[in-house]
């Protein structure tokens, strides 16, 4: 009987330790619907700057690595964001950040955002703006407080905060 009960909490013992494990487990699957969310927000993010010509299509975790692979006109299916453009690039982090901010504001409609467009070319910084004006009317975010340097913003109805010494042409 001792016997029995042994192998039977062994086994159970093994079940419970395959649920908690992050690479297979409970924790995995919690992951990977966060992801799929983050994903899909993204993509919806992706699709006001490329019209459905250019998207997340999965992220692949291993124990040691983490890819993004996309979607791409004239390419397919591309294993990583690494071997987008730069341009690209850019704009799928600020998506993104974008999805992961929609996730967890959950409390407040205020979103503060530190040039979180700095690495983006001229062209995006439109594209940018565009994306940004979505997300904060889907998030019903009152007030953002946005730090940048795009010029885009100086031809956008926003109020400025201007620091001591510095000037805008609002003509």
């Amino acid at each position: 009987w001792a016997l029995l009960m042994i192998s039977f909490w062994d086994s159970n013992l093994e079940t419970v330790k395959d649920a908690l494990s992050p690479t297979k487990g409970i924790p995995l699957l919690f992951v990977e619907i966060y992801l799929k969310k983050t994903r899909e927000i993204a993509n919806s993010l992706l699709d006001i700057a490329y019209d459905g010509t250019f998207g997340i299509e999965d992220f692949n975790l291993t124990e040691s690595d983490f890819f993004i692979k996309i979607r791409k006109e004239n390419y397919g299916i591309v294993k990583d964001i690494s071997l987008a453009s730069q341009g690209e690039t850019a704009l799928t982090s600020v998506a993104l950040s974008l999805a992961l901010i929609q996730q967890s504001l959950k409390r407040y409609n205020i979103i503060l955002l530190d040039e979180i467009d700095s690495t983006l070319d001229e062209k995006n910084r439109r594209n940018f703006i565009d994306i940004l004006e979505r997300q904060l009317d889907e998030l019903k975010v009152e007030q953002a407080f946005i730090i940048s340097h795009n010029k885009e913003f100086d031809s956008h109805p926003t109020d400025l905060i201007l620091m001591t010494g510095h000037k805008v042409d609002s003509r």
